[in-house]
């Protein structure tokens, strides 16, 4: 390839180049040419390894929607900072951002897992379930309604949607894990 990706995402690749073309975009941070790129090798190579490699990036690493670069760059610091920040100051940045970006599936989550923290297993719902309206393939999302589900003893749903992230990031030992133990914590409390 080019010392830089193309200006467009061309018509003729193959599954394998438009996989290695999105994750060059995605590096370069043109998220919409990624997502568009990535699209594409899912379409054409679905059950492939490079579609399956689309898929995963598609779920875990660009959002949905077309983004500015401004709202990415100030999830990216409100993300990075979270851990060290009071939770009210996170709480009200990822609210805005919520406000100013409606469609960005990313900040729902993580004030979700705020919310989980604090044990507002509720507010958690609802907003896992906007994020996920926004992108139901979007794992980090699925395995944090996972967690709300195991909260409110939905064991069943925790599976089924454990199951699902799997799918979606087959290489994540965590899900793996995570399964178990709730499997375990199902079979004691039956």
């Amino acid at each position: 390839m080019l010392n830089k990706p193309p200006d467009s995402v061309p018509d003729d690749l193959s599954a394998a180049e438009y996989f290695q073309l999105g994750n060059w975009f995605w590096e370069e941070g043109d998220l919409d040419k990624a997502r568009d790129a990535l699209s594409r090798a899912v379409i054409l190579d679905p059950e492939g390894e490079s579609g399956r490699g689309a898929r995963e990036m598609l779920s875990t690493r660009i959002p949905a929607n077309p983004l500015d670069q401004e709202a990415l760059k100030t999830y990216r610091e409100i993300e990075l900072h979270l851990g060290f920040t009071n939770r009210v100051k996170a709480v009200g940045k990822l609210e805005k951002l919520i406000e100013d970006h409606p469609d960005f599936e990313w900040p729902y989550r993580s004030l979700a897992d705020l919310m989980i923290r604090a044990g507002d297993m509720p507010r958690a719902r609802t907003l896992l379930e906007k994020s996920l309206s926004i992108n139901p393939v979007y794992a980090a999302a699925l395995v944090s309604m996972a967690r709300v589900h195991i909260a409110d003893t939905e064991y069943d749903a925790a599976l089924e949607t454990l199951d699902k992230a799997a799918g979606l990031t087959p290489g994540d030992e965590s899900l793996t894990d995570l399964r178990r133990a709730t499997e375990l914590i199902a079979a004691l409390e039956s």
